[in-house]
């Protein structure tokens, strides 16, 4: 993931994280699930998955 993705992700947790202090209202929870095809041959440490993602 690019390196901006990272404090999105951080903004989005505080917000839920203080969704009750904050009086925030949230429309509502959606999960979501993707799956990718991992490459040939597969990474062999998390280290590795994680350069690779």
């Amino acid at each position: 993931m690019g390196s901006g993705v990272r404090p999105l992700i951080r903004c989005h947790q505080i917000l839920l994280n203080h969704c009750a202090v904050m009086k925030i209202r949230a429309v509502r929870m959606e999960q979501s699930q993707i799956e990718l095809a991992l490459p040939d041959p597969h990474p062999a440490a998390a280290k590795a998955l994680a350069k690779w993602l």
